[in-house]
This record gives structure tokens, sequence and C-alpha cells, in this order.
């Protein structure tokens, strides 16, 4: 809980440019948090000095670990907040220069009689299939 109640308040006071998009409130609450746990186990503390070694403890650890998890689950959140993007210049609409200066139809694309491409000449025929790869010896012995 010590560890929690110190790493959180760091973080809070920081000025590191990690830490400078969490804005003043955000800061507030976990500085608010921070402060009521450090009370919290400041007064279990002394009341356990208060207390004879014979008596029950004033706190289990189970207690401790509650109020530590409570603290994170509030300071967590705020202080690994992601920065926001930077925001993104305005880009001016792009001219279409490249398609006034290239024809609808590129030449390269199409076959200048209009009929489909004839097939690559090393695509294997449709009807032909490659050879069947040899049976592994496991393949046998399943069979």
């Amino acid at each position: 809980l010590e560890k929690a109640i110190a790493e959180y308040a760091g973080l809070a006071a920081s000025t590191d440019k990690a830490y400078e998009h969490i804005g003043a409130e955000e800061r507030g609450k976990v500085t608010a948090e921070v402060e009521a746990a450090t009370a919290w186990l400041r007064g279990k503390m002394q009341e356990q000095a208060a207390k004879a070694k014979t008596e029950a403890a004033a706190v289990t650890s189970k207690e401790l670990w509650a109020r530590r998890d409570a603290v994170v689950a509030v300071c967590r959140p705020i202080m690994t907040k992601p920065k926001p993007a930077p925001p993104k210049p305005k880009e001016e609409p792009k001219k279409d220069d490249a398609a006034k200066d290239a024809p609808a139809g590129d030449s390269k694309d199409l076959p200048k009689s209009g009929s489909p491409e004839p097939a690559a000449p090393d695509a294997a025929p449709e009807g032909d299939k490659p050879p069947a790869a040899p049976a592994d010896a496991m393949d046998e012995a399943l069979d």
C-alpha cells in the first residue's frame, strides 16, 4: 500500500512530458485518493501502536490489499491515460492532375484487339494436375 501511495503521489506531482496531458482536475482526483489512503494507513498504524502486543491487529493484510487495490483502481486509469493524438493538419483537396494527364482507358492494361489476353505460356492446362507426392511412411502405416 505504501509503495502504491508513493508511486501515484509521485506521478500526480510529476512534471514529466509523459504526464503533461493529464489535467489538474484529474491530478487532483489522484492526489485526493492518495491523501485519503495515507490518512487511513496512518490512523491504522496509530491504532496498532496503541494496542498491546497480545491484542488482535488493528488492520489485516486483507484490508491493506483491498485498500491498495482501491487506490490503484482510481489512480491507474487516470495516470495511464494515453496522450491525445496531435491534430492532423487539414489537407488541401488533391487536384486530379494525374487523372487529367492519363487517358481514361490505359492502353497498357488492355490488349489492342479488345479480346481477352491469352493464357500465359508457362501456365498448366486446366485438366493437368501436378503429380501426387509419394506417400509418407507414416501414411502407409496408418492404412
